[in-house]
């Protein structure tokens, strides 16, 4: 998916992706400094337009951040890796960095943890083309778990939203 289409996807389920918390250009800029890498244009628009919410395919950057650097400390995975979301026993969710696919997109895998290493045992698990192809498979589930109620965002229902947090 490019990031045109990423885009029309985003515009098409905006229920599902329009949240709380938004990135900013210095916020982005500090996780990628920590990294070491850039991320993917996707994610860090969706990030910055929208913030956190129930599709948009990570829970936050500060676990994006301290996962890959614990990834690559003690599992030695390669620093053009970022661990993007840790589902624990059900793996891990990488963008890889060195397989650009479109102007600004990179490969993502999803890989079981005995799979990841120096280099990661990508053959046979997931692959997706893009961040927008990972967000698009996933958003399905979460659409299946979550009570049609709590989909659309509404800023006084939490803290930030109501000027007592």
């Amino acid at each position: 998916m490019t990031f045109n289409q990423f885009q029309e996807f985003v515009a098409a389920n905006i229920d599902w992706f329009r949240g709380r918390l938004r990135e900013t250009d210095s916020s982005l800029l500090q996780v990628e400094q920590a990294l070491g890498v850039e991320l993917p244009d996707s994610v860090k628009w969706l990030l910055k337009e929208h913030g956190y919410w129930h599709g948009t395919g990570v829970s936050n950057l500060e676990g994006t951040v301290r996962d890959t650097l614990d990834a690559r400390r003690h599992l030695a995975l390669p620093n053009r890796f970022v661990v993007l979301n840790n589902f624990q026993d059900g793996g891990l969710i990488l963008i890889d960095t060195g397989e650009e696919t479109s102007s600004g997109e990179f490969a993502m895998y999803w890989v079981g943890m005995e799979d990841v290493g120096n280099p990661p045992r990508l053959e046979g698990n997931p692959r997706y083309g893009s961040f927008g192809d990972y967000v698009k498979d996933r958003l399905p589930s979460e659409q299946g778990l979550i009570e049609p109620d709590y989909v659309h965002y509404d800023p006084a229902n939490f803290p930030e939203g109501r000027g007592d947090g």
